[in-house]
């Protein structure tokens, strides 16, 4: 952001003082708009984007400091320095509590002045960086897809945004119960306030009330994430006594650190995750009946990648562009031969698998083209099972031992025919129409 981009607005009924800033202010670089009064100073806000208003305390008709208090009840989107000849410290005061960068007395020091406005250009600087860096951190969560599964969770998700009920999702490991989680925080009222996550598996079962839920000598995670979300991953990794004290907190709205404490009543939204559901954690006595009757409300499910398949080229496209832009990683792009062939794959790791296996491509490739070949090998190096998934066990009975290596076959010939069903027939040495009939009924999509 150099002074060319800076755009300060100029109001002041007297036009000798206007001109005289627009001058010098221009001469340094800055790009600047002048108003006589507060009419044209709102219009100007309005309608243009300002920086910076050097802005005059006494003025006909409507006072520096009424329009500045109106801009704030509008939630104030520009610096502001008030300047003023007949200014008193309770002046001053009033508009730095309204929201005022700095107060300028007149006849006005262009050497103070320019300090003031420096300072101003350093302060957006530092504010716009700091921004990019938490956009860094803490990437804006999108759902990408655009199918029926996907279009319903995004849905559901939004329908239960600003509820304060506690959320559970449910889906196998790798299919993004944390990711679905920041986004529901996301797009809630809750947005700006922390995002707190307990990898429940991580805390001894000795450990875990004291670090969620703290001590008198110590702020548990409950505390730090006040205002906001607090994810539990893996609800049945808690140990009973530790359910039970969230069974009380969702029941009361409140709880105890000690027999002998103080109730503490926060204000978190809790959310939980399980890779099983909740009635097989119930009957297994891996988790307590009070609570699951206190979670069971809002359940989310989360699919599976198969589930879909459709939208895998554009989830790729999209950990394509994160890597490259937040990773520094080379850009490269799939041939719509190995495109295809990611499409079919199974993903047994889900989301997760898929995320991971774009990073290592994009660091390992050879070119900027990934081949059906070269996709086939990274994929094989990052899979305890070849390419082809290891698909066929002899543990399997003949008929699905026989679907499983058919639909592994036709999703590779795919591939290599570029999606050309006349090719893939010749290959195969099937008829076109027992073809189209065999990939329906294996389940393998084509175009």
């Amino acid at each position: 952001m150099n002074p060319q981009q800076f755009h300060i607005l100029v109001v002041d009924d007297e036009g000798d003082i206007t001109d005289l800033l627009q001058d010098i202010l221009e001469d340094e670089g800055y790009q600047v708009s002048v108003a006589a009064n507060a009419e044209q100073a709102h219009e100007i806000y309005l309608n243009q984007p300002i920086d910076l208003v050097l802005l005059d305390i006494w003025m006909p008709e409507e006072d520096g400091l009424s329009l500045l208090k109106r801009w704030c009840e509008d939630g104030l989107k520009s610096q502001v320095v008030m300047m003023s000849g007949h200014g008193t410290i309770e002046t001053a005061v009033q508009a730095t509590k309204l929201g005022a960068y700095d107060f300028i007395e007149k006849p006005i020091s262009m050497a103070k002045l320019m300090i003031s406005v420096e300072n101003v250009f350093h302060k957006i600087k530092l504010e716009k960086r700091h921004k990019e860096l938490i956009k860094q951190m803490n990437p804006e969560i999108q759902i990408i897809g655009k199918s029926a599964v996907i279009s319903q969770l995004k849905l559901q998700l939004a329908q239960i945004a600003d509820k304060s009920l506690p959320v559970c999702f449910l889906g196998r490991p790798g299919v993004g119960k944390t990711y679905y989680a920041r986004y529901l925080h996301q797009i809630s009222g809750r947005a700006h306030e922390p995002f707190i996550v307990v990898n429940a598996s991580a805390l001894a079962h000795e450990q875990q009330i004291k670090a969620i839920f703290g001590s008198t000598e110590q702020d548990g995670l409950m505390q730090t994430a006040e205002n906001g979300t607090l994810f539990i991953d893996e609800i049945a990794d808690l140990d009973k006594e530790t359910q039970a004290m969230f069974s009380q907190l969702i029941e009361q709205g409140q709880y105890r650190q000690s027999h002998e404490g103080n109730f503490i009543n926060p204000n978190v939204r809790l959310c939980f995750a399980s890779q099983y559901h909740l009635n097989e954690l119930l009957d297994n006595e891996e988790l307590l009946a009070d609570l699951y009757y206190c979670i069971q409300t809002l359940m989310i499910h989360i699919p599976e990648l198969k589930e879909y398949q459709d939208d895998i080229p554009e989830i790729i496209s999209h950990y394509v562009f994160h890597f490259v832009d937040y990773d520094n990683l080379p850009y490269r792009h799939f041939s719509m031969q190995a495109l295809n062939f990611l499409r079919q794959y199974r993903w047994p790791g889900n989301v997760r698998e898929l995320r991971n296996f774009i990073q290592r491509t994009l660091v390992m490739a050879k070119n900027n083209e990934i081949s059906l070949q070269e996709t086939e090998e990274l994929l094989a190096m990052s899979n305890t099972q070849p390419a082809d998934e290891a698909l066929v066990s002899i543990d399997l009975p003949i008929r699905e031992a026989r679907e499983r290596f058919e639909k592994a076959y036709f999703v590779k010939q795919l591939a290599y025919c570029d999606g050309n069903i006349a090719k893939l027939a010749e290959r195969a040495g099937l008829e076109r129409t027992n073809l189209y009939r065999k990939l329906k009924s294996l389940g393998i999509q084509y175009k």
